[in-house]
């Protein structure tokens, strides 16, 4: 899962076709959020933490 899908559910999931219902409906029963940078990243708060290590390092 790591090399196929940057060790991501989220990735996982959009990569094999789930991603967009899927993704709402994770939001929607809580427990995963939208990454608060803007950038469409959706998973749970240490996968939005991660995301921002990796992806917003300018940002921070």
């Amino acid at each position: 899962m790591g090399v196929h899908h940057e060790a991501s559910v989220a990735r996982l999931l959009a990569d094999t076709g789930y991603g967009a219902e899927s993704i709402r409906d994770a939001l929607d029963r809580g427990g995963w959020e939208l990454c608060s940078r803007d950038c469409g990243y959706a998973g749970a708060p240490t996968s939005i933490t991660n995301n921002i290590r990796k992806h917003h390092k300018k940002e921070a």
